[in-house]
């Protein structure tokens, strides 16, 4: 049905559209459209258009105006007084002849109920939208929308899904958001979200191909995550966690942020081509929180206000390069800015090392003193100490002391100066010749031989054995290694001398042969065992003594 007036239509009594019938649309042309009554559709849509036509027109809605499928209202001028309700209701506004603003303007009283609200701006358009009711509201479109301020109440747990573009964008909202698709705003945003809730509460704009022309300033109960395509200006505090992310371009503090609750650790996360916070402006966080700043570009961060030191508003430690590690405390500040430790010999630390077969060692030690010193004209820091992870390459595999060796590079070194921490530090390691006096050396790695048996005997008054070697094997030369066992001057001794049964032998005087053996050294673990039997003794020199029969 299509009802048109070039003037005015007015809606003064309850108008109905049976239930249960297929659907349909009620369309309504003209330069004026009064509802005053309530309008119940059901299954059919409401199509209101006040056209372009040169003149005052607008549309006002002062009573409910229900719909199963879908209400669409285009106009220059919106005044809504009444409900709304629909599973789609599309706001369309268009210039009008002459300079006369578009707007639409909402009675806080009153509320759009819908599935999906959209909200066009028609091109030429000057648009002023204010939409403060307790809407309830799944999915908010916005389409060149110029420029709209919106208050959604939602039930508990129900999300508020947005996407599209406008000129400015004002969020007023009792829930969580999320996205279903990019954000294009032009000038500012404003989100103002009251839920505390972990889960149900979170703001989450993070699709990385939204664009922000301006500065978002936030004030939500929960987490809230920002991320944009170009540049992302931010200002403002959060329940919980903050993550403030440019795929692009600079991150820019446009004012303080601050994060967390009391008892609740909350972290930030700024992530960007660079750091920009030329305003001074504090990134904090409640008792047991933290932050975490990273950028791609160190030649155009601009920390402001922010400084390495140990203070709880302070960045407590550093991590250079392409360095990744959190020590899980503590505000951080990953660069891609170098930094270096020089390694020399005379501050070699004292080394010592199990043959290995290899003359490659792993070294892993903490070492006293050092400087750090940042590439590009940073700072240099004296350091309490240094951690390196490396490898020791001896002059040649073989045990020996004072041996000459290198001390590889290490790229994640990592340091402390004065209770501040720095990662990904590049240590240079260094040359130390042989004979340099301090400890370096490769002693034998020990083995053991099995197989050898004791030989059994009669006492003699002696702990000493002969061994039988006949089926002795060595266990523990490394692959490759040329090892015998030489036995020829092997010799077994008990604990005593005295009989019996299944007596332990130690063996010794075991020597080694072959072209590695200097590597080596031998154990016996043969357990091997030995029987002493009494020896037998014969008397002499006893005689018979004479008697008489008895």
């Amino acid at each position: 049905v299509t009802l048109q007036a070039t003037s005015r239509i007015d809606v003064t009594a309850p108008l109905t559209v049976a239930p249960g019938g297929a659907e349909s649309t009620l369309t309504l042309n003209s330069e004026r459209v009064v509802i005053t009554a309530p309008v119940t559709l059901n299954n059919a849509s409401l199509n209101v258009d006040t056209g372009a036509i040169v003149g005052i027109q607008y549309v006002d809605i002062s009573a409910p105006v229900s719909s199963l499928a879908s209400i669409s209202l285009t106009t220059p001028e919106l005044f809504l007084d009444g409900n709304l309700s629909a599973q789609n209701v599309v706001l369309t506004t268009r210039q009008p002849g002459g300079s006369v603003s578009a707007n639409i303007a909402q009675n806080v009283a009153n509320s759009i109920t819908a599935n999906e609200l959209t909200v066009v701006s028609l091109p030429n358009s000057f648009v002023g939208i204010q939409l403060g009711g307790p809407n309830r509201i799944g999915s908010l479109v916005l389409q060149n929308a110029v420029p709209i301020h919106i208050r959604v109440d939602n039930a508990p747990g129900a999300l508020l899904a947005v996407r599209g573009s406008a000129e400015s964008f004002t969020l007023d909202t009792n829930t969580g958001v999320m996205q279903s698709g990019p954000l294009n705003i032009a000038v500012g945003t404003i989100i103002n979200a009251t839920s505390s809730d972990p889960v149900t509460g979170v703001v989450d704009l993070s699709n990385t191909s939204n664009t922000f022309g301006d500065d978002i300033d936030f004030t939500v109960g929960s987490s809230i995550s920002l991320a944009a395509t170009g540049p992302l200006s931010a200002i403002g505090t959060a329940g919980r966690d903050i993550t403030l992310l440019s795929t692009t371009d600079a991150v820019d503090l446009a004012g303080n942020i601050l994060a967390g609750t009391a008892g609740v650790g909350s972290t930030i996360r700024i992530t960007g081509r660079y750091f920009d916070n030329s305003s001074n402006a504090s990134v904090s966080t409640q008792s047991g929180g933290r932050y975490l700043i990273r950028s791609a570009d160190y030649t155009l961060d601009d920390l402001g206000s922010l400084q390495v030191g140990t203070g709880a508003g302070d960045i407590n430690y550093v991590v250079y390069g392409s360095g990744t590690t959190d020590p899980g405390a503590g505000n951080g500040y990953y660069t891609n800015r170098t930094a270096s430790i020089a390694g020399s010999p005379s501050n070699a630390p004292a080394l010592s090392y199990v043959y290995n077969g290899s003359p490659n060692f792993a070294f892993a030690q903490t070492l006293p003193g050092g400087t750090l010193v940042e590439a590009g004209g940073g700072a240099n820091y004296s350091l309490d100490s240094y951690a390196v992870n490396s490898t020791v390459v001896f002059s040649d595999k073989n045990v020996g002391t004072d041996k000459g060796y290198t001390m590889a590079a290490d790229g994640n070194a990592s340091a402390t100066s004065a209770g501040i921490a720095f990662y990904g530090v590049d240590y240079t390691g260094f040359l130390r010749p042989a004979g340099s006096g301090s400890t370096s050396e490769i002693t034998p790695l020990g083995i053991t031989s099995s197989g050898m048996t004791g030989v059994d005997r009669v006492y003699n008054g002696l702990s000493g054995v002969a061994v039988n070697a006949g089926a002795a094997t060595l266990a523990g030369v490394l692959a490759g290694d040329a090892v015998t066992l030489d036995a020829a001057g092997a010799v077994g001794s008990m604990s005593d001398k005295t009989v019996g049964t299944a007596k332990g032998v130690a063996v010794s005087g075991l020597a080694l042969g072959g072209a590695d053996s200097g590597n080596y050294v031998v154990t016996d673990g043969s357990n091997a065992t030995v029987t002493i039997t009494p020896r037998v003794l014969t008397s002499t020199g006893l005689l018979a003594i004479d008697r008489v029969y008895d």
